[in-house]
């Protein structure tokens, strides 16, 4: 065995200083280097972890803000619409309350209209008799001059001024 270290240049005292070489080594870089290096990437991958969650939960945060936004929206969209309906309603009622005073009004202007040609008519109507009266009575005492004596004619002038009177 000696023979076959010899012929690949291995030599047995300088291969156990290495193996033990290799294990200090191996010590110092495990515990100088290994341990900081594994913690360090153990708190970044914590860190990520974390990362990842803060951002999943302010997506889900995000999220629930757009519904309560278009829910606001919504409600904010009713209202209106329930306002300009009731704004609708006021103005057709406050509409029909003018036509309803307009109306009124006409009516009574066309009342006093009526009665003040009423009244005209019967002023006219009795001033109208008036004259026909009149002038009947100056008819009948023209025709009566002659056929009648004054007595008679009296007599007959007082009874057609009460008839016409009637």
């Amino acid at each position: 065995m000696q023979e076959l270290l010899n012929t690949f240049g291995i030599q047995p005292v300088l291969l156990v200083a290495q193996i033990v070489n290799f294990f200090i080594i191996l010590y110092l870089l495990k515990r100088f280097a290994l341990t900081p290096i594994l913690k360090v990437l153990e708190d970044r991958r914590l860190k990520i972890a974390e990362s990842i969650k803060n951002a999943e939960d302010a997506k889900k945060a995000l999220e629930k803000a757009e519904e309560k936004e278009k829910e606001v929206l919504k409600k904010a969209q009713a209202q209106a619409q329930e306002t300009l309906a009731d704004a609708r309603k006021a103005a057709a009622e406050i509409s029909e309350k003018a036509e309803g005073k307009a109306k009124e009004q006409v009516e009574k202007i066309l009342a006093d209209a009526q009665k003040k040609i009423e009244q005209q008519t019967q002023e006219a109507e009795k001033k109208l008799a008036g004259h026909v009266a009149s002038l009947a009575t100056t008819m009948l005492e023209k025709s009566l001059t002659g056929m009648l004596d004054e007595k008679d004619q009296e007599k007959v002038l007082s009874k057609a001024v009460n008839v016409l009177k009637k």
